[in-house]
């Protein structure tokens, strides 16, 4: 079996909208090698972005093109099914796609879960209404249906127990691979005025983060019990030995729910705040806002408010415990693969 991963991974840099964030390429290759492992398959990337992201992927293990042209890599590799992981994607590049194989779609956003064959998301968000003529499809969706690294699985079966953690009072903070709008200096910021309440706080800077020198000083300045680390192998322990998280509402969310840890979390456009309310109706998270419009009065209140509750941060963490199933990544594989045998009969 061949599958080829569609995904871009430039926009994180240079987009204001974040329309494809790393937690797209972190999706398909999680699903990528978990293909490799579980069926002996042959997976291929193929990915849109800037080359300064090749080293990445090159530390993958998986096979990969960056800005090739689509037709060449598909006569090429001649997939037996297409993943794709793109936002808004054009309805004449699926159309395009659909003519060598079925399309499964995992991308949450526009019209694209609509026009591929297949679609599965781990949000029950609907941003956009369907189109008036549709092809057949499917779609799978809630935070069942989340795509959850191999590390936080590991993780699983090696963190503290809650009653512990909630002792520790250790907090995260990671604002995603990149982080353009430098959220996580506005949450230090906040911090400065509650600091000596948390004992620990570890802050966590993606591989491509341009802002790795301000968050030092700021970092040296609150004193001893913060923490910043850039990209540590170790990312999955840290975030389920915490007590609260503060995310930017992506996958790390999702993983964190996984592993049993609540979090706040801001928005970073119009469809994360649609998924944050979600979430948060569901007891699995605090929302508070898009990023544009959130005081750091408030994040410092929202973080005493919630870590000092210890009775609330319990049922969350409950919550959080029976939503994700453990093999996840897995009932994603599996439906793909029954989908395209099943499609070519």
């Amino acid at each position: 079996m061949k599958w080829l991963f569609r995904f871009n991974v430039s926009a994180d840099k240079k987009n204001k909208n974040n329309d494809h964030g790393m937690g797209h390429a972190t999706r398909c290759l999680t699903l990528a090698k978990l293909f490799k492992k579980k069926y002996g398959g042959k997976p291929f990337l193929m990915i849109e972005g800037d080359r300064d992201f090749e080293e990445f992927f090159t530390k993958s293990g998986i096979d990969f093109s960056i800005n090739k042209k689509e037709e060449d890599v598909f006569s090429l590799f001649k997939p037996d099914a297409i993943i794709i992981d793109i936002n808004y994607l054009d309805y004449s590049k699926i159309k395009f796609y659909k003519t060598w194989c079925p399309v499964i779609n995992l991308a949450p956003r526009g019209l694209t879960k609509y026009y591929s064959d297949m679609t599965i998301n781990d949000t029950n968000v609907i941003d956009v209404p369907p189109p008036g003529h549709l092809d057949e499809y499917k779609w799978h969706r809630g935070p069942e249906f989340s795509i959850i690294n191999k590390s936080f699985i590991n993780a699983k079966n090696n963190i503290l127990d809650w009653k512990k953690k909630k002792e520790l009072k250790h907090i995260i903070v990671s604002m995603g691979g990149i982080d353009q709008f430098n959220l996580t200096k506005t949450i230090l910021l906040a911090l400065m005025t509650c600091i000596d309440n948390y004992p620990k706080i570890t802050v966590v800077a993606g591989p491509f983060n341009p802002h790795i020198h301000v968050l030092e000083k700021i970092c040296m300045q609150l004193g001893k019990n913060v923490h910043l680390l850039v990209n540590p192998p170790n990312f999955a322990e840290l975030v389920g030995n915490a007590c609260l998280g503060i995310f930017a509402n992506g996958i790390t969310t999702y993983e964190a729910i996984y592993l049993g840890v609540p979090s706040i979390n801001i928005a970073l456009t119009d469809f994360h705040a649609l998924r944050g309310k979600e979430l948060q109706n569901k007891g699995l998270i605090k929302y508070i806002g898009k990023y544009d419009n959130i005081s750091k009065k408030d994040l410092c209140y929202e973080i005493i408010n919630l870590t000092n509750n210890s009775q609330l941060l319990e049922k969350m963490h409950n919550e959080c415990c029976k939503t994700i199933p453990t093999n996840s990544s897995l009932i994603v594989l599996e439906l793909i693969s029954k989908f395209v045998s099943d499609f070519t009969k």
